[in-house]
């Protein structure tokens, strides 16, 4: 597990999503595409906040009508 801060942001589209982590270094941690579905979203968020105790989430969204 990662011991400093790390910020993770999340780029939304319809079908897919990218994901991108990064430490305090500014080094990145992961970096990947994944579905619009709940089980891997689910999955994602586990993965990432077993890396450290210290996370922040941005979410880039073009619309409010963003759903699964």
């Amino acid at each position: 597990m990662a011991t400093g801060q790390l910020w993770a942001g999340v780029d939304v589209g319809k079908e897919n999503h990218w994901v991108c982590v990064i430490d305090d270094k500014g080094a990145m941690v992961l970096s990947r595409k994944l579905a619009n579905d709940e089980q891997p979203i689910r999955e994602l968020i586990a993965e990432v906040d077993a890396l450290s105790l210290d996370v922040s989430w941005t979410v880039d969204l073009t619309t409010v009508y963003a759903s699964l």
